[in-house]
Parts: structure tokens; C-alpha cells; sequence
């Protein structure tokens, strides 16, 4: 039962020298990267909160502007502008191109 607890000691120590010799040359641990993906509402709010939606913008608007750093259908620009609507983040009016009325979200 002795050698067993010397045994033990041993590592216990062996561990401890390790672990200092490793905090004493400073190496750091970096943490673990985490890649964000931002999704199309993400980069709409974003929009919202540099002043995009100031005036009304229809969807066409919105999809050319986005299209410089996010690619994406109109179809899909359309339906998260909608539903930011609902969720109270956008409002929606409607504005008048080509004696049209066209749907149009501001804030």
C-alpha cells in the first residue's frame, strides 16, 4: 500500500513541476475561436440602427443595399422585413413609386 502512495506522490509532483515550468515561461491558452454567423434580420437591424430606415425604403431598397456585404433573394428580404414588422422592430408604410403604392418599412 506504500508504493502505491509514493507512486502517487511522485506524479502529484512530477505535475506540479510541469505545471509551474509551463506559468512561469508564460504561455497562454488562447481561447477557443467562435465564428458568429449573423443572420439576414441581424444585418436588417443593423441597417435599422445606422439610420437606413429614416425614410421608407421598399424592399428593392433594402436588398440593393444589402447586397454590397450580404447576398441574399428578394423573396427572403421581403419575408424578414415582414416579420420584424410584426415583431414590432420595423414599421410599415407604404410609399407611392409609378402611381403604385408599394409596401415600405421605416423606423
Amino acid at each position: 500500500m506504500k508504493n502505491t502512495s509514493k507512486d502517487l506522490l511522485k506524479v502529484l509532483v512530477d505535475h506540479e513541476k510541469r505545471i509551474s515550468r509551463l506559468e512561469s515561461s508564460g504561455a497562454k491558452i488562447k481561447p477557443p475561436r467562435v465564428k458568429k454567423n449573423i443572420s439576414l434580420p441581424d444585418h436588417i437591424l443593423a441597417l435599422r440602427d445606422k439610420g437606413f430606415f429614416a425614410k421608407p425604403k421598399t424592399v428593392e431598397d433594402t436588398q440593393n443595399r444589402l447586397s454590397d456585404f450580404y447576398s441574399c433573394d428578394k423573396n427572403r428580404v421581403a419575408v424578414a422585413l415582414l416579420r420584424l414588422s410584426t415583431k414590432k422592430q420595423l414599421r410599415r408604410t407604404s410609399t407611392k413609386k409609378n402611381d403604385k403604392n408599394n409596401i415600405a418599412f421605416t423606423w
